[in-house]
């Protein structure tokens, strides 16, 4: 491992460096204990980024290259198939990997988008009816940010692939908060047909932001703590391409609300000359060998592409942060961690789908898959190579020998080669025709591999002739797949999702100000959850409160993942199941909320949150006395209280999805017990289903030959023939 430690520092002891009483970037440092001068920034920032940087080029970098080569199915750059030797030859990339990463990501996203409800933040004491409203509140808040703010479904997916093929995901959070002058008139007081022109500071941008991180663009110590590397790690170095032009505006604007400093002026050649992150190959391998590097493809010179560098560095137990350019040019002065973050922690989330003990940066499944992957494309290549020269012979040509090489190479059929002697100029390499062998080998090698992966695709059926020819086979073969597929969910909710939701949180209790926002999070949780108002205060002074209790009160945030919850059948069987036993019990059943489980039966089944199937309840719509009254009397429905018709409707759907999935379930099993095929299973419902219909149809004719009678005796006054 090359570069210096912090610790070979020299460490002046006196501060060397003259900062003036009104600079509040030095009142910060002189508060804080900061006695460095910049010559040991600057070194402290060279020093880890090639700490990080070397160890990374040493143990990651190459099979990050080979990861990103197979995602994109394309034989690994240093592979024999990218050789000479391997010219003419066959040279195909059977795409096993990209095949597993989409059925894994497609298993991922039923798990995690089928419900909207997927977080659910609770009050440390939930038995204050303050924090439980600030609770719900900050769950609107939440979920507003989520999908007005950040793309998040692309930000989530987007990670979960980057543990799939590299191993670990990480993304940064930041708040963004832009103001411009605008020109504002004033009437003149007194004179109305005046007007002043005047400037003022309109709000452009104020939400928050999350930015995803490649993994070639986080450096941390290698000695870091595997189970949370980010705050263990004296030192994180965070690579940040920007355009000239933005770094500009970076050294020309402040940013008011997060207290960022402004950066120091630098020439463009000066940013130029720091570009140390071009042409990098994991970057090349992402991207293809056949595009320019999109870093250097820029001939403008201010859309031009230079490097900054964010470096958070933990001394005398003070975290600090300061920008570079490069490693060369300090471009902001170190400040503590909390008076940029007010979350007072590393605004970088750090997470993985694979669990490997004692290792920072995990394995992947592309890279646990990697050697089949290669065995694989060897075996494939080889047949059809086989194959070739089975039809298509080689040929053994007497040296010196009068041949028409040219008509003999293009085999052309009905074709004619000129020879002197053909049964001594040309002999024919018999090839023979390939066997049964190699495809076995290949059947069993992509069944390793999808066991490894945890995916259930197409191959999985074909290799296991034994079991997928029946119901109850086809779900154990699934069963497996789907196990280690949630161990995968799971741990990357724990891992990152999580940690990310956290931190959003803190960036909402520090930075939230929107009044729109607050105010439309306040009517939504009052809507939802129904808390009650204090009668000595209003909504807005309650909404005050609750603000300030979001500000100060500790919350937990769960992810709400479980078993099942890969398979929408799997899914709502065991949803409806539970509801089921709950029910049985009187008290409990009471306390079901069964508008959170209508929405939840139509989120797994693929409806978002079914709103527009259910129709909206009417408010200020009371009845009187005399209204009950009357339609006690007549015996109609429509003095029924429309909440608990509500509910009589919905007992009616859950009874309906209840009596679907046991059917469902009674056709597996009749299919497992007598080992009926899907065919030989489709055929017998099929049968059955003509046999309900032509039931059903009689019973209507002879309602509708009942009804005519009833018709033709009012009508006529005589009895039906």
């Amino acid at each position: 491992m090359s570069g210096i430690n912090p610790t070979d520092v020299d460490i002046p002891l006196e501060n060397t460096s003259t900062v003036a009483e009104s600079d509040s970037v030095g009142d910060s440092r002189a508060a804080s204990g900061d006695t460095h001068d910049e010559s040991f920034w600057i070194q402290l920032a060279e020093a880890n980024f090639t700490t990080g940087r070397d160890y990374q080029n040493a143990s990651l970098i190459n099979q990050w290259e080979r990861n990103a080569d197979h995602f994109n199915s394309r034989h690994f750059r240093r592979s024999a198939f990218n050789t000479r030797l391997y010219k003419g030859r066959s040279r195909l990339f059977r795409p096993l990997t990209r095949g597993a990463e989409r059925s894994g990501s497609a298993q991922f996203a039923a798990a995690m988008f089928s419900n909207q409800e997927i977080i659910d933040v609770t009050p440390e004491n939930q038995s204050d009816p303050e924090q439980l409203a600030s609770a719900r509140m900050m769950t609107q808040i939440l979920q507003y940010r989520l999908e007005k703010a950040i793309p998040w479904y692309l930000t989530v997916m987007g990670s979960w692939q980057d543990t799939r093929v590299y191993g670990p995901c990480a993304t940064y959070t930041t708040w963004e908060f832009v103001e411009k002058e605008v020109d504002k008139y004033v009437p003149v007081p007194g004179r109305p047909e005046l007007q002043i022109q005047t400037r003022e500071r309109k709000v452009i941008s104020d939400k928050p932001v999350l930015e995803m991180i490649p993994p070639e663009g986080l450096l941390l110590d290698p000695a870091c703590d595997w189970r949370d590397p980010i705050k263990s790690s004296p030192y994180v170095v965070r690579l940040v391409p920007m355009y000239i032009v933005d770094v500009e505006s970076k050294m020309n604007n402040n940013d008011l609300k997060t207290g960022a400093p402004q950066w120091r002026w630098l020439s463009r050649e000066a940013m130029l000359s720091t570009q140390s992150d071009r042409y990098n190959t994991v970057r090349q391998a992402r991207e293809g060998d056949n595009r320019p590097d999109k870093m250097d493809s820029q001939d403008r010179i201010e859309f031009k592409v230079v490097w900054a560098h964010e470096n958070f560095v933990r001394l005398d137990n003070e975290e600090y942060v300061y920008w570079t350019m490069g490693s060369e040019y300090m471009l902001t002065e170190p400040v503590p961690l909390r008076d940029v973050y007010l979350t007072g922690e590393r605004p970088i989330t750090y997470g993985f789908s694979i669990i490997e003990a004692h290792k920072y940066s995990p394995s992947s499944v592309t890279e646990l898959i990697a050697s089949l992957q290669a065995g694989i494309n060897d075996i494939a290549n080889l047949r059809i190579d086989n194959i070739r020269l089975a039809l298509n012979k080689r040929y053994i040509i007497r040296r010196g020998a009068q041949v028409d090489l040219d008509a003999l190479m293009l085999s052309v059929p009905g074709g004619g080669i000129f020879t002197e002697n053909p049964e001594r100029d040309i002999k024919v390499l018999e090839t023979r025709d390939v066997t049964s062998s190699s495809y076995k080998e290949q059947e069993r090698l992509e069944t390793e591999s999808n066991d490894i992966a945890g995916v259930f695709m197409g191959s999985s059926i074909q290799n296991n002739r034994a079991l997928n020819e029946t119901v109850g086979g086809m779900e154990m073969l699934a069963e497996g797949s789907n196990a280690i597929s949630e161990l995968d969910i799971r741990t990357f909710a724990e891992t990152w999702m999580k940690p990310q939701l956290e931190l959003l949180m803190a960036y909402i209790r520090a930075y939230e100000t929107d009044e729109v926002v607050l105010a439309m999070a306040f009517e939504e949780a009052h809507k939802k959850s129904g808390f009650d108002i204090p009668k000595d205060k209003t909504p807005e002074e309650y909404r005050d409160t609750l603000v300030a209790r979001i500000r100060e009160d500790r919350m937990t945030l769960r992810v709400n993942v479980g078993l099942g919850a890969t398979s929408p059948q799997r899914k709502a069987q065991t949803l409806v199941s539970t509801i089921d036993v709950i029910s049985k019990n009187e008290e409990q059943a009471a306390k079901i909320d069964w508008d959170e489980v209508t929405k939840e039966l139509f989120a797994i089944n693929g409806y978002d949150d079914g709103k527009r199937f259910l129709l909206a309840e009417k408010e200020g719509e009371e009845l009187t006395e005399e209204d009950l009254q009357g339609a006690y009397e007549k015996g109609i429905s429509e003095g029924e209280d429309q909440h608990k018709m509500a509910k009589i409707e919905l007992d009616r759907e859950v009874a309906f999805a209840k009596v679907d999935l046991e059917r469902e379930l009674g056709y597996a099993r009749m299919a497992s017990t007598e080992g009926l095929t899907l065919q030989q299973l489709q055929t017998k419902l099929d049968v059955e289903a003509v046999k309900d219909r032509t039931k059903r149809d009689t019973a209507a004719m002879t309602a509708r030959t009942l009804s005519n009678e009833m018709d033709y005796k009012r009508t006529t006054g005589k009895p039906g023939q």
